[in-house]
């Protein structure tokens, strides 16, 4: 005997109900269903604890910040610095260049036109972290800056022009500068802000003002400069 054909369209109905609901109940014999696992860490966007709160991931500025008229930053320096520990680092290298005006001020990333304008120290390339293995023999390097034997004014230093390095240390978000010339007398100055602050000329409250020796052991243990 045949059912009718409404008969027929309600069971069928029930049954695709039934199948729905049994492979969405929770029961013992259903297949769980795999979650993506929540992200861990920062992601690319947010600065680690050792970046620098207004510039994550950007260390060293474009442009090194000029001493403008601040006195001290070709003299020599009268005591020496207290270094943060190194447990993280990078070093940019700087070439002489001609800045626009008012580059050099501020954070260093004006982008004047070099029209008439004095020399100054522009970045070749981007911020190079120091690898781990590197940063003990840069801790003894920087342990070893040492006041001048001379004032500047009595040194004979050779007359050429060469590349500039800044190291950068980070401690708990804050920043240092050791900036050494690979040229001259390989003076050495310190900034307490590599992104504002003029090396040797930081002012009331900033790092050693003056000019430091020891220069070339620093470039040494990160093997760059002429000597490497």
């Amino acid at each position: 005997m045949s059912l009718p054909t409404s008969r027929l369209a309600a069971t069928g109905a029930a049954v695709v109900l039934a199948l729905l609901l049994g492979g969405c109940g929770g029961g013992d014999d259903a297949t769980p269903v795999a979650e993506e696992p929540p992200p861990t860490g920062s992601s690319p966007s947010e600065p680690s604890p050792d970046e620098p709160t207004g510039a994550p991931g950007r260390p060293c500025p474009r442009v090194l910040p000029t001493a403008g008229e601040r006195a001290g930053a070709d003299e020599a320096a009268e005591e020496l610095p207290e270094l943060p520990p190194v447990r993280r680092a990078w070093v940019c290298r700087y070439h002489p260049a001609q800045l626009g005006e008012g580059e050099g001020e501020g954070d260093g990333d004006g982008d004047g036109d070099g029209e008439g304008s004095p020399s100054g120290w522009e970045r070749q390339g981007r911020a190079a972290p120091v690898a781990d293995a590197d940063l003990a023999p840069l801790a003894d390097a920087l342990d070893g800056l040492a006041l001048l034997d001379l004032d500047t004014s009595q040194r004979v230093c050779t007359a050429d022009l060469g590349p500039r390095f800044m190291v950068v240390l980070a401690d708990a978000g804050d920043l240092t500068g050791v900036v050494v010339d690979d040229f001259g007398c390989h003076d050495t100055r310190l900034t307490a802000d590599p992104r504002s602050r003029p090396a040797g000329a930081d002012g009331p409250g900033g790092a050693v003002d003056g000019v430091l020796q020891g220069g070339p052991r620093v470039l040494e243990a990160l093997g760059v400069g002429r000597g490497a």
